[in-house]
């Protein structure tokens, strides 16, 4: 499995897990979060 699919695998199972134990968790960050930048930057 590469990097970033098991990056994206494992992501997707933990909001699953969050989901499962509080349904309205992701709904309640959208309410506290406004980033005015997202900043990626290079791997060191």
């Amino acid at each position: 499995m590469t990097d970033i699919k098991k990056l994206l695998d494992n992501n997707q199972k933990w909001g699953r897990s969050m989901r499962a134990r509080d349904e309205n968790f992701f709904s309640r960050l959208v309410d506290q979060q406004s980033p005015k930048y997202l900043w990626s930057g290079p791997r060191s």
